[in-house]
């Protein structure tokens, strides 16, 4: 496999795992960590795919791309029956 081969298939995984946490999907997010994990080394797999997956996770909270914590939490606890 070239070196643009591998690069497109660890973007393609980054994005799917990404994805996959943003929408709370366990089972998505480990499909995309073993495939990257068959085809490569542990030491890639953190550099290309979860810290890339991550970066672009803080990018798109920082930029209101994706939904921040603090929304998801307020959300969770506004109807508690304790207030």
């Amino acid at each position: 496999m070239s070196s643009e081969e591998n690069e497109q298939i660890f973007r393609n995984l980054y994005k799917v795992w990404s994805r996959a946490c943003l929408a709370f999907n366990e089972e998505e997010a480990n499909f995309a960590i073993n495939k990257a994990l068959e085809i490569s080394t542990p030491e890639l797999v953190c550099t290309q795919v979860i810290q890339k997956g991550l970066a672009g996770i803080g990018k798109g909270w920082y930029a209101v791309k994706a939904e921040r914590p603090t929304r998801t939490l307020r959300f969770c606890t506004c109807d508690s029956p304790f207030e």
